[in-house]
């Protein structure tokens, strides 16, 4: 095994990271910005006068154009051209064209003499306007919309008028409607109560209770068929009473109802007698 010796601590050396260097550019660059924001700035602050716009002595006039004087030169024109294309006119002969010179007008011999015009004067007129025409259509449009205008007026109040002879005639029907009037007394022959002619009613036990077990018992204890015509002769019978005593009942009230009726007609009677 080779022996490597005592192991020695270990020692440290500088390094460089890639963002340093980014960094110091970054960091010269903002202080070169931040310098010259302030110079800037400084150069701002500091007041420095502008000249005035002009001197004591006129600046000097500049050297005058020496130009030559123009020349005039005839135009070219296009009907030129268009007349020496033209062939020229024949030449005229004095002899066949003699020139007649015409003769002098008879106004030169003799004088123009005025003479009254032989015209009838002018009469003037009026001018016809149409602002007259429109006046006077206005004129009657306006006395047409007053008519109307009234004419509105007056059946606007008509129909008041009526209104409130309606209302008033309504008003005077309802009061002559709200006026109470008594009914006279109805006078007639005086009712003759009459004593009833039925019999008294006689009053029957029901087949209820002990009694309807005791029939029902009796009837089963009969047997065979004549226990059936117990039992249906216990249900004819109780449906018998039953109906007996509805039918009194009704009978009853009818009596009644008329005994009410004929006492109230002869306490009424002697009343109407007095009257």
């Amino acid at each position: 095994m080779v022996n490597l010796g005592p192991i020695l601590p270990t020692q440290p050396e500088p390094f460089s990271l890639p963002g340093e260097s980014i960094t110091e550019r970054k960091q010269r660059e903002f202080a070169d910005r931040v310098r010259r924001e302030q110079e800037a700035a400084e150069r701002l602050r500091r007041f420095q006068a502008q000249p005035l716009p002009f001197d004591d002595e006129p600046a000097p006039l500049p050297p005058k154009v020496e130009r030559a004087p123009t020349e005039p030169k005839p135009f070219h024109l296009v009907t030129e051209d268009r007349a020496l294309l033209k062939p020229p006119p024949p030449p005229t002969d004095p002899v066949q064209d003699p020139f007649i010179a015409q003769p002098i007008p008879e106004a030169v011999y003799d004088p123009f003499i005025v003479r009254p015009s032989t015209k009838p004067l002018t009469d003037p007129e009026t001018p016809v306007l149409y602002t007259e025409d429109r006046a006077e259509d206005r004129k009657a449009f306006d006395a047409e919309m007053e008519a109307r205008r009234a004419r509105e007026e007056e059946e606007r109040k008509r129909m008041a008028e009526e209104e409130e002879r309606r209302v008033e005639a309504q008003i005077k029907r309802l009061r002559k409607q709200l006026v109470h009037k008594a009914k006279p007394v109805m006078v007639g022959k005086p009712i003759v109560i009459k004593h009833s002619t039925k019999p008294v009613t006689k009053p029957y036990s029901p087949m209820i209770g002990e009694k309807r077990k005791r029939a029902m018992l009796a009837a089963a204890k009969g047997g065979g068929d004549g226990g059936s015509v117990a039992a249906s002769l216990v249900r004819k019978k109780l449906k018998a009473a039953a109906d007996k005593a509805r039918n009194e009942s009704a009978a009853d009230a009818v009596a009644k109802a008329k005994d009410a009726g004929s006492a109230s007609s002869t306490s009424s009677s002697p009343s109407a007698n007095g009257l």
